[in-house]
């Protein structure tokens, strides 16, 4: 069963890494989306720094919202489960 994991980011410098490191452990977790909805800080760097094969980095030109983000990337998703992970999330330490 395939594994994907979703996460909308906006001027997350702070807490994407985190985030992002755990998601990239999981042996469970076949693929991760990682979507930019037109940040401004240093969020790209980070995510282009921890980038893995199973990583798939959208970056959008402009912020057009967390709802439309998601929009933007659902159609190009072929799992089984879709899991969503806010970037701003805090104390995450493993999952599934």
């Amino acid at each position: 069963m395939k594994v994907t994991a979703v996460v909308p980011v906006y001027n997350e410098e702070k807490t994407v890494k985190g985030v992002l490191e755990v998601l990239n452990l999981s042996k469970d977790i076949d693929k991760i989306i990682v979507v930019d909805d037109g940040s401004t800080d240093k969020t790209p760097d980070i995510i282009k720094r921890l980038k893995t094969n199973k990583m798939e980095y959208i970056k959008l030109k402009r912020n057009i919202g967390k709802d439309n983000t998601l929009r933007n990337c659902a159609e190009s998703i072929n799992s089984e489960i879709v899991m969503l992970f806010d970037a701003d999330r805090l104390g995450l330490r493993s999952i599934i």
